[in-house]
């Protein structure tokens, strides 16, 4: 399945479950899902999802099998973006 932003957007403010390499659960919440400028490539307009989760443990840069009960549990490469002593903020851009 190619995930395109309108997948993400009624999932909005849900709650998804990221698997580290580890086989750990860790529960980001989806704070927003935007379009990006950009020509469509494989099927679909870029898009950028953030995710917010707990300061700690924070996640490293990389890919991570996302679950979500509307999508099942596809892989999508997280960015750590913005930080603080409560909680951390993670990107994925899809082209």
């Amino acid at each position: 399945m190619v995930l395109t932003l309108q997948h993400f957007v009624p999932l909005v403010d849900e709650r998804f479950h990221v698997r580290d390499e580890g086989d750990a659960l860790h529960g980001l919440s989806l704070v927003a899902a935007a379009a990006l400028d950009g020509p469509e490539f494989n099927g679909r307009r870029p898009f950028a999802l953030t995710f917010k989760g707990p300061a700690t443990p924070m996640l490293a840069q990389g890919t991570y099998r996302v679950e979500h009960r509307a999508l099942g549990a596809p892989s999508i490469f997280l960015v750590p973006v913005q930080g603080g002593p409560s909680e951390v903020r993670y990107e994925a851009v899809f082209n």
